[in-house]
């Protein structure tokens, strides 16, 4: 019998290890999954991994779950465990979350961008983590040539080297600080995983899943939506159903209710489906939070300030959120962490112990390998402790969204350390160096959509689950990393060889993000802007008043509103998906009202199917595409 969903973690002797095979079925995906990905973001303008879970691994997963239990019906022996299934899953995940458009892809452009169009501010750039052989450059931009050339493997060499190394470490760092906070998260506080429940679901008794009729029903409601839309892209026809997002400011055409700006209406089935299992007061936190930030931005319109004032800051004040409810979760968790590096150093330390000791030991020497990089870019030192210390503080928080809320997009944008030391510190305080390095590692934070570490965890949590040996997940996770950024590096200098990254197959991104990295820096360099007293008041106003709603949350038992929901309120995907939000509210309300708890959990099956349904047939319209080499239909974003 399966382990059912909040059990208790299973001691050592109860977790089962995963065997090889399940390594070499996640290994074997990763190629096909990756140049389909490739298609869709760098040609297609169509993004699978700017929504988690990504729609092309549910995709791959569910058609690997029904063979697998076929095969477990006539060959059981070689068929995978659930928890196995869940492993290739991750695998699947952290992959093509680090091949994504908002990582990889970034990494390899900036990299290109500089020495093929030449600028004085390429003095500050480190010349081993860019290409500046200008022969090797032409011909990747211009293509009909090939990687394989001596001279092209040289100048690409070193680069691909530092930057695959500092990943892989970036992984290490996140991982091990996952492991170390993986009780706390999974067994003391009971996050609700809600983006894991559908892998979950899948895996760990398929034929059980697909047996509900509830299921099916949402299923089929998502698929008639998702099939019929395809056909119009195809048939126009055909009436379309209109679920996609809708720009909401022509409404609103005078100020200040115009300030509102760019404002999203959408119904897709998967963003009600997925926020359907988002506990109700976060839900209804964050549709409340995202009008209250509209509203804003009108009484800032009323008060006189135009767009150029950048008020009332959204962005700062999101950081300073993120900030404060970290230094909460930490200070709640300092009895659990104090214990655990307690007995971790303890001379009768047993083996979990001795997992948690590597941990601490590999987080540690991790996070000063990457300092050390930084600081060999030409980061100050100072600036390279607040740049990365921020980013990890941010893809903690991220990893800390998914586990407790689930929101189906975790963006940041304009969020990230680059962008609020600049504001706060100003350009000519900063110093070359530091520009030059915020170029540079600009893939890095540009966004977070796709970041590892919230799969990781999710890992983690779905090894408990499944009863499965924790280290074979982690195994599975450093295989995967390594042949998302290795495989990564390949595909994408291979195919910009052949076809040339300037060429109009792509759809522009393969130069724009380049050069959107290298003028960010090259405008910053050039600007003799001062610091910003705005930006550094609004980011300490976030951080108090997360951290007071934090403190009301913890007082009164019942106080509705949620930081992690301010946090969030202001970001792009917000902007897009906070109507799937309040809808899945309403919905949960309705549910729980009228029918209880029995009733929220008939009725979750049925959510679990407007996911499946439209990411399957969403999935499988843009894999057609990709066959046919025709355009298809787009169901996200």
């Amino acid at each position: 019998m399966e382990r059912p969903i909040g059990a208790p973690e299973p001691t050592a002797k109860e977790s089962r290890p995963v065997r090889w095979r399940a390594f070499v079925v996640g290994a074997a995906f990763i190629p096909p999954l990756l140049y389909w990905q490739f298609q869709l973001e760098m040609k297609r303008y169509s993004f699978p991994t700017w929504a988690a879970p990504f729609y092309h691994v549910i995709f791959l997963m569910w058609w690997l779950a029904l063979a697998n239990l076929l095969l477990r019906r006539r060959w059981p022996r070689l068929a995978l465990t659930g928890g196995e299934l869940l492993l290739v899953y991750v695998m699947l995940s952290i992959a093509a979350g680090l091949f994504s458009v908002d990582l990889l892809a970034i990494l390899v452009s900036t990299i290109a961008y500089p020495f093929q169009f030449p600028s004085a501010a390429n003095e500050h750039l480190p010349r081993w983590l860019v290409v500046h052989d200008v022969t090797a450059l032409r011909h990747y931009y211009s293509g009909y040539s090939s990687l394989y050339l001596p001279e092209h493997l040289r100048a690409w060499a070193g680069p691909v080297f530092w930057w695959s190394l500092f990943l892989l470490v970036l992984v290490g760092v996140m991982l091990g600080i996952n492991w170390i906070l993986r009780r706390q998260w999974i067994e003391r506080e009971r996050l609700s995983y809600p983006i894991a429940q559908l892998p979950l679901g899948m895996a760990m008794d398929t034929g059980a899943f697909i047996r509900q009729r509830a299921l099916w029903i949402g299923f089929a409601v998502a698929a008639v939506i998702t099939v019929v839309n395809g056909l119009h892209f195809w048939v126009p026809t055909i009436p379309t159903i209109p679920v996609k997002r809708q720009d909401l400011l022509p409404f609103f055409p005078n100020r200040p209710w115009n300030a509102i700006g760019w404002t999203e209406w959408s119904m897709y089935p998967f963003a009600i489906g997925l926020s359907f299992f988002i506990p109700l007061d976060l839900s209804f936190s964050i549709w409340v939070f995202f009008l209250l930030a509209k509203l804003e931005l009108v009484a800032g319109a009323a008060a006189g300030y135009d767009a150029s004032s950048k008020f009332p800051y959204p962005h700062q004040q999101s950081l300073g959120a993120y900030l404060a409810i970290l230094l909460m979760a930490l200070w709640m968790s300092r009895g659990y962490l104090r214990e655990l590096v307690r007995a971790a150093f303890s001379r009768q330390a047993g083996p979990e112990e001795r997992g948690n000791r590597w941990a601490i030991l590999g987080v540690v020497a991790g996070t000063l390998f990457l300092l050390g990089f930084a600081i060999r870019a030409g980061m100050p030192p100072v600036v390279a402790v607040l740049f990365l210390g921020l980013y990890l503080a941010l893809v903690v928080m991220i990893t800390r969204i998914r586990a407790e809320l689930g929101v189906a997009v975790h963006d940041l944008a304009w969020v990230g350390p680059h962008q609020q030391l600049v504001a706060v510190a100003g350009p000519a305080t900063l110093g070359p160096g530091s520009l030059a390095g915020f170029g540079i590692f600009y893939g890095l934070v540009r966004r977070f959509t796709s970041r590892p570490m919230p799969h990781q965890l999710e890992g983690l949590k779905m090894a408990q689950v499944s009863g499965t040996a924790p280290r074979g997940m982690v195994i599975g996770i450093l295989l995967a990393a390594s042949l998302g950024i290795v495989g990564g590096f390949w595909l994408y200098l291979h195919r910009y060889y052949q076809v040339g990254a300037e060429s109009a197959y792509w759809n522009g991104w393969t130069v724009w993000l380049g050069a959107e990295a290298i003028n960010t820096y090259t405008g910053w360099l050039n600007s003799a802007a001062p610091p910003d007293r705005g930006a550094a008041v609004a980011l300490g106003f976030g951080f108090v008043f997360a951290w007071v709603l934090s403190l009301l949350r913890l007082r009164l038992a019942h106080f509705p509103l949620h930081p992690l929901a301010y946090a969030v309120a202001p970001s792009w995907g917000m902007a897009n998906l906070w109507s799937c939000v309040f809808l899945a509210w309403l919905a949960k309300l309705v549910v729980l009202r009228w029918a209880g708890l029995k009733g929220y959990r008939r009725a979750g099956p049925f959510f679990l199917g407007l996911v499946l349904g439209e990411f399957v047939c969403g999935a499988g319209w843009t894999l057609l595409g990709v066959l046919i080499d025709q355009p298809s239909y787009d169901f996200w974003p």
